[in-house]
């Protein structure tokens, strides 16, 4: 499946389940998961040991519409299994939804870094 489907899949999930995550595993062990709560947004990217790369992360921002001058934070999360404990490392965008923008995918320079 696309990219574009899954975004645009997780995206209907997170609109008719307001405040569940929505989530979709990608080859490479990426994981990415979308929520939605009133007008707030919340799209993480996650990966076992190693972040995303930042052409993952700037791909997944156009992707999924992320707003220009949304700032992603990286992040290591620990995760406690009965096989033992897994190190999550994410990037994560918040923003809020103001009303409906043209799509953003051509506003975004192509050299726009996510660090």
């Amino acid at each position: 499946m696309k990219l574009d489907h899954i975004a645009a899949d997780l995206a209907r999930q997170a609109n008719h389940q307001p405040g569940q995550p929505a989530r979709a595993k990608l080859p490479r062990g990426l994981v990415l998961s979308c929520k939605r709560i009133d007008r707030r947004w919340t799209l993480t990217a996650a990966r076992i040991d190693v972040h995303p790369s930042t052409d993952e992360a700037l791909i997944i921002a156009r992707t999924f519409h992320v707003p220009l001058g949304t700032d992603p934070t990286w992040a290591v999360r620990n995760q406690q299994t009965q096989s033992g404990l897994l190190r999550w490392y994410t990037i994560t965008w918040t923003w809020l939804e103001d009303q409906p923008a043209p799509a953003q995918t051509e506003l975004i320079p192509s050299a726009a870094p996510y660090p």
